[in-house]
């Protein structure tokens, strides 16, 4: 009687021990998650300060000023860079690219801003 109630003891000092591990690993994982979705909400931010900046500088040069250094950078530029570019030369000011075979592109070049969204 005795061994049964050493090993039911055993047993469930076992059972505590796991869920406070479990307990644990839940806690520290709450955590991870709150401060992911801080660092997403600070990174949303960033962009979005960084595409208001952008709009602010892209005011102060010509259109073809920004199609000449688009053009030239255009394979270093992230896709969402692009996009947003694509949309001040197409779609915010008066368009100035045809839309051919279904791809937007500005004059002069054959990378298709817009075609991958």
């Amino acid at each position: 009687m005795a061994e049964v109630e050493d090993t039911a003891w055993l047993d469930l000092q076992q059972a505590s021990s796991k869920l406070d591990e479990r307990s644990n690993r839940f806690r520290k994982l709450k955590h991870q998650i709150r401060e992911l979705q801080e660092e997403e909400l600070r990174l949303r931010e960033a962009v979005s300060s960084g595409q208001s900046v952008l709009d602010h500088r892209l005011q102060h040069y010509t259109k073809r000023d920004l199609q000449r250094l688009v053009n030239a950078f255009h394979a270093r530029l992230p896709r969402q860079l692009r996009n947003h570019l694509y949309q001040y030369f197409c779609v915010y000011e008066a368009p100035i690219c045809p839309a051919r075979a279904g791809r937007h592109e500005l004059p002069g070049n054959t990378w298709g801003i817009g075609a991958d969204s």
